[in-house]
């Protein structure tokens, strides 16, 4: 998937001891490929902000003000450190592409409950899905996937939630705004809300081209001179290998 994405990012602070929620507004180039490579790229009329990139195996952060590349391998901790969103690699393809992240559920597990019997699903306004889908996750944890027709007919997945053990929602999203892209025959979401705890994420792609060629390339950051090297185990954001 190719897009250009408008970015809201609404996030949750303490200052001075009173809860703020502060706003970020940007434009994305994105690129993402199954099953786990994707590309996020910050412009701005002064240039390129910030980039971020991974393969699925390494990831790396270029950040030309400060003249340095963070990289270390692509899991939950750099990922919320690069992006804000603990989540693998595959799941923030699956989220960019809009498809809810089922790797490693438990086929075991899965039912099927209509609208009005969805326990998990807390926050679900009445008509915004049809049925739920729900299966087990690995470390206990329990998905929800909410369907509706789209202006089509297709029944396409508009809701999504992963909840802890606990009960607690660590990661949802909701996805709106069907229409047909460029290199798809199906109804591609345009509108893609992404929330964990103490923070939202708003994208609304343009020029989405659903199935482009990309060189393997656009997932890494070269070594660029005169551009420090950096861990992100030296952040203390995870065990490295």
């Amino acid at each position: 998937m190719r897009a250009t994405a408008k970015l809201e990012a609404r996030v949750d602070s303490i200052e001075a001891g009173a809860p703020r929620r502060n706003r970020l507004r940007g434009t994305q180039a994105v690129l993402a490929r199954e099953p786990a490579s994707f590309r996020f790229e910050a412009v701005s009329p002064f240039g390129v902000v910030y980039v971020v990139t991974s393969d699925g195996h390494e990831l790396a952060t270029y950040l030309p003000g400060d003249h340095v590349i963070y990289r270390g391998q692509a899991s939950p901790e750099t990922i919320a450190a690069a992006t804000g969103v603990a989540a693998d690699a595959s799941d923030v393809v699956a989220l960019l592409r809009g498809i809810p992240p089922l790797a490693g559920i438990d086929s075991r597990t899965v039912a099927v409950s209509p609208v009005n019997d969805a326990p998990h699903a807390g926050g679900v306004a009445p008509g915004e899905s049809s049925l739920f889908l729900h299966a087990g996750a690995p470390g206990g944890r329990r998905v929800v996937v909410g369907f509706a027709p789209s202006s089509t007919g297709d029944l396409v997945p508009v809701f999504f939630q992963r909840i802890e053990p606990s009960g607690e929602v660590a990661l949802s999203a909701r996805f709106g705004d069907f229409q047909t892209a460029p290199g798809t025959t199906l109804p591609v979401p345009y509108s893609i809300d992404v929330a964990t705890p103490g923070l939202e994420l708003s994208l609304r792609y343009t020029d989405l081209v659903a199935n482009p060629t990309i060189a393997d390339g656009a997932f890494a950051i070269a070594t660029l001179p005169g551009v420090r090297e950096a861990s992100y185990a030296a952040l203390q954001v995870g065990p490295e290998p």
